[in-house]
């Protein structure tokens, strides 16, 4: 199997565990309380902050085999500045949970032990965005939002399965070592505990200041 293949196969458990939270059926249905919906988007604005920052770093310096496959368009952190900016929130204040906390930090490990493997945290938010489109257009009904702070959800309209498929091709173009692609695999199910963490960490932060 091709490294793509590896990172669906090999991680499907723990994105069905991520999938199968409260928290994230809530959202994906639309029924999150809204403020519980703005703090989910500026814990995923420092995540993809951190992974972001770090592969462009590595496709600089150590790693330039990565430019082959991110591009500019694959970048998150501008589509949830938007939104974040239109429900009023100023990013310089946002402050990282417990799960956000642990997330950047297996990141900064990663980046300094296999940059290549970044790939793998990558790979599992770029991936959201199959189901994102559904979920963009639940919050847009139930929080009445004309269109406006779903950016994040929706990005590409139409242009996400060339993009995406771009992307699988790239990656699984680049050569990479058994070493590697383990690395990537523990990447991509790590993205996913922790996103399950923040998940399940979000909701009780909530019912704790209710």
């Amino acid at each position: 199997m091709n490294i793509m293949q590896q990172l669906k196969e090999r991680t499907r458990g723990h994105h069905d565990n991520a999938e199968g939270q409260e928290f994230q059926r809530q959202l994906a249905s639309g029924e999150l309380p809204k403020p519980l919906y703005v703090k989910y988007l500026g814990q995923l604005f420092l995540i993809h902050g951190s992974l972001e920052k770090k592969l462009l770093e590595a496709q600089s310096t150590t790693t330039p085999e990565i430019a082959k496959i991110l591009t500019p368009e694959q970048l998150q952190v501008p589509y949830l500045e938007k939104d974040l900016t239109f429900f009023g929130v100023d990013t310089k204040n946002i402050q990282p949970v417990s799960a956000t906390k642990a997330l950047i930090e297996k990141i900064d490990i990663t980046a300094k032990a296999c940059p290549l493997a970044l790939l793998g945290y990558h790979y599992v938010l770029l991936g959201s965005k199959h189901g994102g489109k559904f979920i963009a257009h639940n919050l847009n009904e139930k929080y009445a939002l004309n269109g406006d702070g779903i950016c994040y959800f929706d990005p590409y309209g139409q242009s996400f399965q060339p993009l995406w498929k771009e992307f699988a091709s790239q990656f699984n173009e680049v050569p990479i070592t058994e070493a590697q692609e383990l690395a990537a695999i523990d990447a991509a199910s790590v993205m996913f505990e922790e996103i399950a963490n923040l998940s399940e960490e979000t909701l009780k932060l909530a019912a704790v200041h209710q």
